[in-house]
């Protein structure tokens, strides 16, 4: 394109190498002033072309010759993007400063090449606990989960049932809305059942590493306080000695068949001991306030930290990435 891009033009180009080429430093092209930089992935469009706009709007804290920003234009469509350049600024840019603007353009300009999702699906107002009850029953005896070591397999509804009965369990020993279940356990069918008791009854579930050290595993405790615990057997010893002389643990649930290594601790057959109602109800709580489940951090910069997530968030992930 050889012209000189004068102040207030606004550049529409109708593919990314007309954009760059005519981006790109050369002696036919020039910016001269306060200029929008338009690149747009519709073949409708005939470009380049130049049309007046008013001035763009100045920044308030860096001179003018200074200011590149960034903004989208028409999100809905996904098809447009802005550019802002201020005056003079590219005629006083080192050629090496001009490859990282361009860089900056190659970031912020949207194809037709590229890749997007659906739009995010509206999120209902309802409990995690009330929803994923209803996914359960919804599905019935289709396959839920298999062990890819045994070969065992489980329904939804066999799920429904040992979930809600555990939960009734659970409420047995006082566990009810904002206290916290916590969960240690290696990859296995009864892992999810914990979790699901505890959003029926609008408790906090707060998941561990099993492969924890002591300390990293009395850490996580003090920060989500559980009073119960479900562990593999892999890792009771561990939980045992990591929560000794925290009086908020009240109980340690070990998971599978593995035999019980202490008074302290209750095989997970033993402790459900109570079959739930066909019309079980989970309890309704705030899905914008309520937490759902404290996550500990990867640890990169010192012990892990508890991440907090409320109802809305998990729902909201189950229906846009499940």
């Amino acid at each position: 394109m050889d012209s000189v891009i004068d102040v207030n033009d606004e550049v529409m180009f109708l593919n990314y190498k007309d954009a760059r080429d005519a981006l790109r430093p050369n002696p036919n092209t020039s910016v001269a002033g306060s200029t929008r930089f338009e690149y747009r992935s519709d073949k409708s469009v005939q470009g380049p072309r130049i049309e007046p706009l008013p001035p763009a709007q100045k920044s308030d804290t860096l001179p003018l010759d200074h200011q590149v920003t960034s903004k989208v234009v028409n999100l809905q469509s996904g098809s447009w993007k802005r550019v802002y350049c201020g005056v003079g600024v590219w005629s006083r840019l080192s050629p090496i400063k001009h490859r990282l603007v361009f860089l900056f353009l190659g970031f912020t300009m949207t194809s037709e090449h590229i890749l997007q999702g659906p739009e995010a699906l509206p999120v209902p107002n309802v409990s995690l606990g009330r929803y994923l009850l209803q996914r359960l029953r919804e599905h019935g005896d289709r396959q839920y989960q298999v062990d890819a070591v045994s070969g065992v397999k489980t329904t939804f509804s066999e799920v429904l049932r040992k979930s809600t009965s555990l939960a009734e369990s659970l409420r047995s020993h006082g566990v009810g809305v904002d206290d916290v279940v916590g969960v240690a356990s290696v990859n296995s069918l009864e892992f999810c059942l914990p979790v699901l008791a505890a959003y029926y009854l609008g408790a906090t579930c707060a998941t561990f590493n099993p492969l924890y050290t002591v300390r990293e595993i009395s850490h996580a405790l003090n920060i989500s306080k559980p009073s119960i615990i479900f562990c593999s057997p892999t890792c009771v010893s561990k939980i045992e000695e990591a929560s000794e002389g925290l009086l908020f643990v009240r109980k340690l649930v070990v998971l599978g068949d593995g035999t019980p290594m202490s008074s302290g601790q209750v095989p997970f057959h033993s402790f459900v001991q109570r079959e739930a109602a066909a019309d079980f109800a989970a309890v309704d709580v705030d899905p914008d306030q309520h937490v759902a489940a404290i996550l500990c951090s990867s640890g990169t910069t010192g012990l892990p930290k508890g991440v907090m997530l409320t109802d809305r968030n998990i729902v909201s992930c189950i229906m846009n990435l499940a």
